[in-house]
């Protein structure tokens, strides 16, 4: 079998069996129902605010190892980090027993670029990263798909209520995790990086030392017709050459070099910071609607469907296969998405607010999962499209390092947002109100993307080229 295929076949089925985790649907309502027993408060502000504030030191802790201890062994922690995290929900744990949780969760979270970055650095072939970048996307969704059908289908069968037990979800999800960690085993491992392990190439020595000077490209002329150097002008040469390696061997300093360079790069082009400031706020308020709306769902169920099982399978079923379709279609488009970069944020994020305004108000399970469908493929379909015209713009090798640094920069907001509206410490809001407010954090960046469309209807001035 050839080597890339190979490699693809690994990372796609570790992609899948990383996304098996069939308690995500229903994990408010195995912390706050008989399984765990806590308190909507206890989940709300002293668990589920660990994700974020350890995501926020994690995420640039992998981001910048990755790359230095050569990708697969982050690729089997991030497995390790996913089967504790489902071990340590069986019990009864305590509230420090979840918060120990919630940072192994923040470790498998912050790691899953890890095995795109090693894709790219073990495939050669730069001209399939965008088809095999695909395969592992396509991969992924159909990991959530069946997922949240077969979690769907165990509430549905045994007749499980909102208050029943859902211990066998755990179960499948750590046996999902052990798969995935045996696959990361049977990865090839990375003998060159992008940073720290580098090929060699000829335009290495400029970078590593500008002052350097080849001695391979010396010509000696030699009175006596010798081919060899004078053997005063060997011993110089000789002499000089302990320097020039020793200060190039400066292998931290020159993976930041090129790291840096790569930064700068990447992120002075106009477009790609369109895209990518856009992905972070929004991606943070995503974020905390993905992480708190069933929440809400189940008080919804309580109050007004007590005796009606709880559908959140099959809503991430729904949101995550119309998510791949309109992805799909969205990639085989020919528009100029940053021609109209302004007006397509506007709309969108003025949806995004819309829909999570909805959210904050509505009594109506059935209306509470529409508004999600619809708010997930609102965003993943706007998602796509960053991705996208990022990729274009940015070089093939770079690609770990930007969607790296924009997942940093996305939980920093992520973190600050959970600071000021999820937590009490500025503020005390119900699970409604901090809904109310993260739809007003949409719609504000609706609006600060809607005055730069008018600003340049009114000088005239063309979108992004």
């Amino acid at each position: 079998m050839e080597i890339n295929t190979k490699i693809c076949l690994l990372v796609c089925a570790f992609a899948m069996a990383r996304e098996f985790r069939p308690l995500e649907p229903f994990f408010a309502e195995f912390l706050i129902g008989p399984d765990v027993g806590f308190s909507e408060k206890q989940a709300v502000q002293d668990i589920f605010v660990i994700w974020a504030y350890s995501s926020f030191f994690l995420v640039i802790l992998v981001f910048l190892i990755t790359d230095f201890v050569r990708y697969k062994p982050i690729i089997i922690a991030d497995g390790v980090a996913g089967i504790m995290t489902y071990v340590l929900l069986l019990g009864k744990p305590s509230v420090r027993m979840m918060q120990i949780e919630q940072m192994f969760y923040s470790f498998f979270f912050s790691s899953d670029t890890a095995y795109y970055t090693y894709m790219y650095a073990k495939i050669e072939d730069k001209m399939t990263y965008n088809r095999i970048t695909g395969y592992v996307r396509a991969c992924v969704l159909f990991g959530k798909f069946v997922s949240g059908c077969l979690s769907q289908l165990y509430v549905t069968i045994q007749h499980a209520g909102i208050n029943a037990s859902k211990l066998p979800l755990v179960y499948l999800s750590i046996g999902g995790m052990s798969v995935a960690t045996f696959i990361s085993l049977l990865l090839p491992p990375v003998k060159h990086t992008f940073y720290f392990h580098r090929k060699k190439t000829e335009g290495d020595s400029a970078m590593e030392n500008p002052n350097a000077i080849s001695v391979s490209t010396i010509q000696i002329w030699s009175p006596d017709a010798s081919d060899q150097p004078q053997p005063q002008v060997k011993a110089v040469l000789s002499n000089s050459t302990p320097e020039i390696v020793e200060k190039s061997n400066g292998k931290y300093s020159t993976a930041l070099k090129y790291f840096w360079s790569d930064f700068k790069c990447s992120f002075s082009n106009q477009k790609v910071i369109v895209w990518a400031f856009w992905w972070s706020v929004a991606g943070a308020g995503s974020n905390l609607v993905l992480s708190y709306c069933q929440v809400i769902w189940k008080q919804v169920i309580e109050e007004n469907y007590p005796d009606v099982e709880s559908k959140n399978g099959i809503v991430d079923c729904i949101y995550t296969a119309l998510s791949a379709a309109a992805s799909y279609k969205v990639g085989q488009l020919n528009v100029e998405w940053t021609r109209h970069s302004n007006a397509l944020l506007t709309i969108g994020s003025l949806c995004l607010g819309v829909l999570v305004l909805f959210t904050s108000q509505l009594k109506n399970i059935y209306l509470l999962y529409g508004c999600h469908i619809l708010f997930g493929l609102a965003y993943n379909t706007m998602l796509t499209v960053a991705e996208f015209e990022i990729a274009k713009q940015v070089k093939e090798s770079c690609y770990g390092l930007v969607f790296g640094f924009i997942q940093f920069v996305t939980i920093a907001f992520t973190a600050l947002w959970t600071m000021v509206i999820v937590e009490d410490t500025f503020f005390t809001f119900n699970i409604q109100r901090q809904f109310e407010f993260c739809a007003l954090y949409f719609l504000a960046i609706g609006i600060y993307y809607l005055l730069r469309t008018i600003q340049y209807s009114i000088w005239g001035k063309d979108e992004l080229k």
